[in-house]
């Protein structure tokens, strides 16, 4: 069984009062999307964006797939620099799991914790909703951890983490923004905007000095809005002889087939 990794900043399309619901108008943080959702840098390991500036009575909607049917442990990144306790409550495939916690030692120290509740859930594709039941926190990500089957597993959509880690170099094309390798049923998704920590001559190279769009991550990689379906960044500005390395986590030994989502202006 593979665990399903919810990140908090791509909830679903939709709007105010449909895919979520934010008190106070604008993206305080100013990354990432242009709505109402607060998003900002996290600061975290993963280097992905999260969701703040969260107050009471708010939620987010999110579709999830999960891969195989059993029971499920919700896990949470969360970060808070305020005294008392903050909770939030999440609820999928009729299961519902809540998540407390108190002053983790500041808005971006991370903290990794537990649900009270787990997930009995049969495999499919659902709609999840997180609702804010006391605010004052900021969630980087939330990740269902499989405990027990129900059936036998298939190979399904992976962030698995059973198969092997490869560490994969791409020489990117204008306007790269996500690439699928699909086998066996199986697909793993690698975002362009999500390669690996390092910095320049490590884990990337990019010819100019800094971010051109301005956007998601503090280097010299360019990444700006897409404008795609799925609301995820790009990699532009993209010229001959840079690179992006990525960690890769391949579920099910395979052949694969290799598909990329790219555009550009240029003949």
């Amino acid at each position: 069984m593979n665990s399903v990794r919810i990140e908090a900043e791509d909830y679903n399309q939709g709007g105010q009062g449909v895919a979520y619901y934010d008190l106070d108008p604008g993206n305080n943080g100013g990354e990432y999307r242009f709505e109402d959702v607060d998003i900002s840098y996290s600061g975290d390991v993963d280097g992905t964006p999260l969701v703040g500036w969260i107050e009471s009575g708010e939620w987010l909607t999110y579709e999830v797939t999960i891969p195989s049917s059993g029971t499920y442990q919700l896990e949470a990144r969360v970060a808070s620099a305020l005294n008392g306790n903050h909770s939030f409550q999440v609820s999928l495939d009729g299961e519902q799991a809540s998540v407390n916690l108190g002053n983790t030692g500041g808005w971006r120290t991370w903290q990794t914790i537990e649900s009270s509740e787990v997930l009995s859930l049969s495999a499919g594709t659902y709609q999840l909703r997180l609702d804010v039941l006391s605010g004052g926190f900021n969630i980087n990500y939330i990740d269902l951890i499989p405990v027990s089957p129900s059936v036998t597993p298939t190979p399904e959509v992976g962030n698995g983490n059973n198969g092997g880690t490869d560490n994969n170099t791409s020489n990117q094309g204008n306007g790269d923004t996500i690439t699928d390798v699909q086998a066996n049923g199986s697909t793993v998704r690698i975002e362009a905007e999500d390669y690996n920590q390092g910095g320049q001559g490590v884990a990337y190279y990019d010819r100019d000095p800094g971010n051109n769009g301005g956007e998601y991550r503090f280097e010299d990689v360019d990444i700006s809005d897409s404008g795609d379906v799925d609301g995820t960044p790009l990699v532009g500005w993209i010229e001959s002889g840079e690179w992006l390395t990525y960690e890769v986590t391949i579920p099910s030994s395979g052949t694969y087939q290799l598909e990329a989502r790219v555009a550009s202006a240029l003949n």
